[in-house]
């Protein structure tokens, strides 16, 4: 009862998310994306996550004072279900 209620709402939501970022999908990295994501072999395999808590995020580009090994974390997941 609540489910179908709810969905139409939820269905609103989720087309709404699509439209604002449907002119994102076709650009391309910028900035750091292409040492952090193209070019990142610690995010082709589940099994580097933890190896991403142990280094610093820039890896060897040098240490910038950036620590975010969840970002990587969520990349390597977003991999692997890619």
């Amino acid at each position: 009862m609540l489910l179908s209620r709810l969905a139409p709402w939820l269905a609103v939501a989720v087309l709404l998310a699509i439209a604002v970022h449907l002119n994102a999908f076709g650009n391309a990295f910028v900035f750091d994306d292409l040492h952090i994501i193209r070019d990142n072999p610690a995010i082709r395999s589940l099994s580097q996550i933890p190896e991403l808590f142990r280094s610093s995020y820039w890896g060897v580009w040098g240490n910038q004072g950036l620590y975010r090994p969840l970002v990587l974390a969520t990349y390597a997941v977003n991999h692997a279900l890619g």
